[in-house]
């Protein structure tokens, strides 16, 4: 096959693929994140984040995530235990200088069909403190009757896999916990 031949399959492939897959936006969210100290469980919300994923379909059936982003930043993390806790949040993961956590989706494991939509096994990059690390996550999804994406599911984070020191209060006599648990359940509608 001569260059121009190749050029011309390769543009011809990359036009087939475009036509099946779809761009969807984050339209809404409830994600937190939580955990335990020497003094309480504690759970804190993501109040704000922004994202979008490339999908691509086969007969009305998810068959690939393509690319997907999440974004929020690090001061959107409100705890329900007040501003104090808050401020040792934000401190610990760095929000001066890193003022955004953002996973970015790198290939599916796998996607199988279930009865209520999808079984999801993907691997991404996330990045909380300036430290990025791949994670692998099983997520739920499925696609309801208006055509919008939801997906489910949660990741364990240990703190010192991304150089944080987790939060300290009480002259150090309150610490949180090593390990924290992210829990989300997103919707992305097209765009």
């Amino acid at each position: 096959m001569n260059l121009k031949n190749f050029t011309t399959f390769c543009l011809f492939f990359l036009a087939v693929i475009n036509l099946t897959a779809q761009t969807y936006k984050l339209k809404s969210k409830d994600i937190s994140v939580s955990g335990t100290s020497t003094l309480h469980k504690w759970t804190s919300q993501i109040t704000q984040a922004s994202g979008q994923g490339l999908f691509q379909f086969e007969e009305g059936q998810l068959s690939a995530i393509n690319a997907m982003e999440i974004t929020f930043p690090v001061k959107g993390i409100i705890s329900t235990k007040g501003k104090i806790m808050d401020n040792k949040t934000w401190e610990s993961l760095k929000s001066d200088k890193h003022p955004n956590v953002i996973y970015t989706f790198q290939s599916t494991e796998s996607i199988t069909k279930t009865s209520s939509g999808y079984s999801i096994k993907v691997k991404g990059n996330l990045q909380i403190a300036g430290v990025k690390k791949a994670i692998f996550m099983q997520v739920e999804g499925n696609m309801d009757s208006t055509g919008k994406l939801h997906f489910k599911g949660k990741h364990a984070i240990v703190l010192p896999n991304y150089n944080i020191e987790p939060p300290k209060a009480l002259m150090g006599t309150v610490v949180v916990g090593e390990e924290v648990t992210v829990s989300f359940d997103v919707t992305l509608e097209k765009n």
